[in-house]
């Protein structure tokens, strides 16, 4: 897995690398800006015009560096330098008399900037602390607004590093070339969107430096797929882990059924589903092998029974919010001995019924919502949800000591342990109905299946949104349906030999 940084962090890192390990400041800029010149190189063709677009920082006196690189290595350079040479650091005065003393072009004049085939975001990286405005974001805009390609230094001028948020406008990158660890405003949408093909670059960064930065974000990748559970040789139904479902209605039948199959496609080795009497037949066409009980009025001795037989419950996909179905949330958050992921309407009922506080059970709780659902959750606008994921997940699970799956365009894992993992997989094609349930399904699967407790969750979305892409090589991104993401679970394990 790979940590991601904030500002602060990121700062702290290269404050170690300087202050502690002794590598200076300019062999950091000088190793960034080759980075970037050689991605620049490998990519364009050397007849392409490249524009630096510089400011008074050191990404800017990244950006310059770049520019002196590119000259050398025969591309026709340009430079603009947007900022204020009396409030330059050190290290960018350094690169901009290099660059003068060179005879390297400067542009002076925004309109003289069309020419260029290619642009080299040195503007502001990291370093933004305040809403993009005026000449500012007069350039940006007009760099947009050209629609040619851009290579960002670090990250896209105007995107949040803490939190991929757009502060008042940004760049919108082809490629952005970042150094040592991704940030957070790398992979979170609608920063991630602005990135472009992020491109991850080595400059010689110590990992002993992260003890001092103590990152609490991080994203999982390929290798950790090593921790989902292996088909034992000697293994049987009872011992591949048992996952109770409490799942559907008379209107939603199907997601009872994608739910229930997804956590044994997944792994487990018996599945239960507790439902309602109508949609009994249906489940029994589609999914003989679960195990169904069935209620027409909530029954706590059957819930009991089955409560008792399972190492993990998945409730709410389909459920509905009548009394009766309120009944049984209650009863599972009250009496549950296992762990419990609450999905769908199980929140609904949450976030409608304000003394069911999560903070009053004691269980192991983990929480699904979309962005519309953690909006009715805690009472804020959808759009402010969306735009304060991080902040919103984390502060909920840390208030009320449950895990929070906070799902959109990347899906945020926020732990009741304090760390927080952002997901990296899927696609646009997973945005349609159903699709919760079965990543409910997988994530009850992995936790009756004895996966690393620290990771059960966020391997389960992380699963979740390959299969999403195993599947979207297969059918595209049209016409992509909840039940297809079955399949791909599938081909993952296969891929994996698992």
């Amino acid at each position: 897995m790979k940590y991601l940084l904030n500002a602060s962090e990121m700062k702290c890192q290269e404050s170690y690398a300087i202050n502690e390990i002794g590598i200076l400041s300019l062999v950091l800029m000088e190793k960034a800006a080759e980075c970037v010149a050689k991605y620049i190189v490998e990519n364009y063709d050397e007849n392409s015009r490249i524009c630096i677009l510089c400011s008074s920082g050191n990404n800017g006196g990244d950006g310059l560096a770049v520019a002196r690189i590119l000259d050398n290595s025969g591309f026709s350079v340009s430079i603009y330098y947007a900022g204020d040479e009396t409030k330059a650091t050190e290290e960018n005065i350094y690169q901009l008399n290099i660059c003068h003393k060179l005879g390297l072009d400067f542009a002076s004049d925004m309109k003289d900037l069309t020419e260029a085939d290619v642009y080299v975001d040195g503007l502001f990286g990291i370093g933004l602390s305040r809403d993009i405005e005026g000449k500012y974001k007069e350039l940006i805009e007009f760099i947009n607004s050209l629609h040619k390609d851009v290579i960002a230094i670090d990250l896209p001028s105007g995107v949040s590093a803490d939190d991929g948020r757009i502060m008042g406008c940004a760049i919108e990158a082809a490629a952005t070339i970042t150094f040592g660890y991704a940030k957070i405003g790398n992979v979170i949408f609608p920063g991630r969107k602005y990135c472009g093909k992020v491109v991850l670059a080595d400059i010689g960064f110590d990992d002993r430096g992260l003890i001092q930065a103590s990152p609490k974000h991080l994203m999982l990748e390929q290798e950790d797929l090593k921790y989902l559970p292996e088909a034992k040789v000697d293994g049987h139904k009872g011992s591949n882990g048992r996952v109770l479902c409490i799942a559907g209605s008379p209107e939603y039948a199907g997601a009872a059924i994608l739910c229930t199959k997804a956590a044994m496609v997944a792994g487990a080795g018996m599945t239960y589903l507790y439902t309602h009497e109508a949609i009994k037949p249906c489940v029994v066409d589609a999914f003989p092998e679960t195990i169904i009980k069935t209620y027409t009025d909530f029954n706590s001795h059957d819930l009991d029974e089955l409560m008792s037989q399972v190492n993990s419950i998945v409730m709410g996909p389909g459920l509905g919010t009548d009394e009766t179905a309120i009944g049984i949330v209650e009863y599972v958050l009250q009496n549950a001995t296992v762990p419990v992921v609450a999905d769908a309407d199980a929140i609904n009922i949450l976030a409608l019924h304000t003394s069911l506080s999560l903070a009053d059970f004691y269980g192991d709780i983990i929480i699904t919502p979309h962005v519309g659902e953690m909006s009715r959750l805690v009472n804020r606008d959808t759009k402010d949800v969306a735009d304060n994921m991080l902040q919103i997940a984390e502060t909920y699970a840390n208030e009320n000591g449950v895990t929070v799956v906070l799902k959109n365009a990347s899906t945020v894992i926020a732990m009741s342990t304090g760390e927080t993992y952002i997901n990296s997989s899927g696609n646009q094609g997973m945005s349609v109905a159903g699709s919760g349930d079965v990543l409910a399904g997988i994530i009850g699967s992995l936790i009756a299946q004895g996966v690393n407790k620290d990771l059960c969750v966020p391997l389960g979305v992380y699963l979740h949104g390959l299969s999403g892409d195993a599947m979207a090589q297969e059918k595209g991104f049209h016409g992509l349906l909840a039940g297809d993401l079955l399949d791909g679970i599938i081909k993952v394990y296969n891929e994996l030999h698992l």
